[in-house]
């Protein structure tokens, strides 16, 4: 990690830590207070230093002598934490030896960290100059090895302070690996690599957005697929990319990896798997070894496990990672199977995020009520989740989808929650939404055939922050009736499950920008009361939204629609409608009349289950000659694999002078 990042996040850890854990600082506050002064003084001039590394060897070993300082007084706090709930236990005099113990250790980091700010602040403007001069020496010295890996270090260089450490975190994931944005985000976060100063007023999730944008248009990371509103939703590192990162991450102790081919063989011994000092591992194959050996890193904050290929991989026993890996801030799990979680990992009091998807887990200890610093919990098809989630007040990113029972669980305590997946329509009803003043993403799934209309809405519209809502039914029950007009900021909505009918254009968010109906059985055409809502911008109509067999959009209707999903249906439109309208999806079979009257449509994505290419390209034809465009391409996307059925995808895309 960049060094100047590591001490924004540790001057910004240190001082989260004097407000959160104020009871556990007396008698050092005054020590830990000096710490993060003297560390907020290094910061003034510390990105100069930082970028002088790579052209002096002696910056580079005072910038490495400071940096495991920094790692050094991060561990000694974090184990005073975990240490003085523990001495509540002990004698008086016993936790007074250990209090006057850990001030000293703190008291000696504070030096450590002032002499090497003395040393760097001693250096002469003669030396500077110096190593300034010595940059044509270091690109002709590069020059010799591969012309792109030069490239590659420029750019990492280059690369502002607070993206370093988030370039560096890709060198966890697995060669070609293909990332879920959504989990990339909910990590950066975890680790820290977001300060608050950065964030501002905007959610930490904006933010890390913003942080993987920036990497994307370096060409540092990769698109993979990309959401009908133009936002990543996979990404992948080049190879190249991600050896730089490595090599990066290596000399900085920021990880190691396990990745043997023979992870019998008696030649690799257990201590040359990782460096005592890596702050981060990620385990790529044989994890119930690496669940047996003697770990000798004490001071690990994050652990991520991937599940290559198809074979199952899978952990019979945890204990482990309570008992060696104290400090922990990280564990990653998805993908394997995991027979249970132990009750220890309840006293993981550091740990932040805790993935859990796919792992074939039922059911969670009682004690992960004790992980107060949790912020995400990420897990899926559990029997039940158990009713001690309303302790953890840090919590922010709740994911549990597939409850298999619907049982009493409260969630009303988590003021801070931003995003609550797979709770239950009875389950939410129980609770009192309106403390919930952070939440901006809600997912309600389960049966609701007890779920009162007006008892619902109000719930909902309780929710000041609310920007996205998704409601899905599990049985034959009907989504209860909506009214959510009140509801200012909610842009995002997605209904899946029967309705009875649609609400009046003027019972809608007034600011909805995006709306998917599916499975909704709707019997009078929506198109009727869809095309008054001015802020509209996506509509999706998936499978059996509707029964009939016809739509139609009126002139002057979908005021400023750009991107409409249709199902197989047979759709009218009058001129004047859909204006805005650029790209259009929809199976081959779709009658659509009316689409040269669209000006600025641009792109038609187009679905068939047709295996021949010679079939498939029959099938444009005709759909070419049925929309009339001119100067038009034809390109494959994907073709065979692309789609949510299985099908094909193609586009027509419309250049227009």
């Amino acid at each position: 990690m960049a060094t100047e990042a590591i001490l924004s996040i540790a001057v910004e850890r240190i001082g989260y830590m004097l407000i959160q854990e104020a009871n556990f600082f007396k008698g050092v506050r005054g020590q830990v207070k000096r710490l993060q002064r003297d560390l907020k003084a290094m910061q003034c001039f510390w990105e100069e230093v930082d970028k002088k590394q790579e052209e002096d060897s002696r910056v580079r070993n005072w910038v490495s002598e400071i940096r495991e300082a920094v790692y050094e007084a991060e561990d000694i706090i974090d184990m005073f934490i975990l240490n003085a709930q523990s001495m509540r236990t002990y004698s008086f005099p016993d936790r007074a030896f250990k209090r006057l113990t850990n001030r000293y250790k703190v008291g000696k980091i504070v030096e450590a960290i002032q002499l090497g700010l003395q040393d760097i602040s001693n250096m002469s403007h003669t030396e500077w100059r110096k190593v300034h001069d010595n940059m044509s020496t270091y690109l002709a010295k590069e020059g010799s090895q591969t012309g792109v890996m030069t490239v590659l270090n420029l750019s990492y260089s280059d690369l502002p302070s607070y993206l370093k450490p988030c370039f560096l975190h890709l060198s966890l994931f697995p060669e070609d690996y293909v990332i879920s944005t959504r989990k990339l985000f909910l990590l950066w976060i975890a680790e820290g690599f977001v300060l608050s100063e950065q964030a501002g007023q905007q959610s930490m999730l904006v933010t890390v957005e913003v942080y993987l944008n920036e990497l994307v248009n370096r060409n540092l990371i990769q698109v993979v697929r990309m959401s009908v509103n133009a936002r990543v939703v996979k990404c992948r590192v080049h190879d190249l990319v991600r050896e730089l990162a490595i090599r990066k991450a290596k000399g900085q102790n920021f990880f190691g990896t396990h990745e043997i081919a023979d992870p019998l063989s008696s030649s690799t011994s257990n201590s040359s798997l990782f460096s005592s000092k890596c702050r981060r591992q990620s385990i790529y194959s044989d994890m119930e070894r690496y669940a047996s050996i003697e770990h000798s890193t004490p001071y690990l904050r994050s652990l991520l496990f991937f599940k290559l290929g198809r074979e199952t991989c899978r952990i019979s026993q945890l204990d482990f990672i309570g008992k060696c890996f104290k400090v922990f801030r990280v564990l990653d799990l998805e993908g394997v199977k995991v027979e249970s979680l132990p009750s220890i990992v309840g006293k993981l009091i550091h740990l932040r995020y805790l993935g859990l998807r796919r792992t074939g887990l039922k059911l969670l200890p009682h004690s992960i009520g004790n992980l107060r610093g949790l912020q995400t919990l990420d897990t899926n098809n559990l029997k039940q989740v158990p009713n001690v989630i309303w302790k953890i007040q840090n919590m922010r990113y709740l994911y549990m989808e597939g409850q298999e029972d619907d049982i009493l669980l409260r969630i009303d305590t988590l003021e801070n929650l931003q995003v609550l997946s797979g709770i239950t329509f009875k389950q939410w009803i129980q609770n009192n939404s309106i403390k919930l003043t952070c939440l901006g993403k809600l997912k309600l799934e389960g049966r609701c055939e007890l779920v009162e209309g007006f008892e619902f809405s109000n719930s909902i519209a309780k929710l000041r922050s609310l920007k996205s809502l998704y409601l899905k039914t599990s049985d034959e029950s009907s989504i209860p009736s909506l009214a959510m007009d009140s509801c200012l900021y909610l842009s995002k909505l997605d209904i899946n499950g029967h309705m009875q009918k649609l609400p009046e254009a003027f019972l809608f968010p007034p600011n909805l920008s995006q709306l998917t109906l599916e499975v909704c059985r709707l019997d009078c055409d929506p198109m009727l009361v869809l095309e008054k809502l001015p802020k509209l911008l996506t509509l999706r109509l998936r499978a059996r939204s509707y029964l009939g067999r016809e739509m139609h959009a009126s002139a002057n209707g979908f005021p400023q629609l750009k991107v409409l999903q249709l199902f197989k249906i047979k759709l009218n439109i009058e001129k004047g409608a859909m204006p805005w309208l650029m790209q259009l999806q929809c199976p081959f079979s779709t009658r659509i009349f009316g689409v040269d009257k669209l000006p600025n449509l641009v792109e038609v994505k187009l679905q068939n289950d047709v295996r021949s290419k010679m079939l498939l390209y029959y099938a444009w034809s005709k759909f070419y000659a049925r929309f009339r465009f001119h100067k038009c391409h034809l390109y494959w996307y994907n073709s065979w694999t692309s789609n949510r059925t299985g099908g094909n995808e193609f586009w027509l895309r419309r250049k227009i002078a």
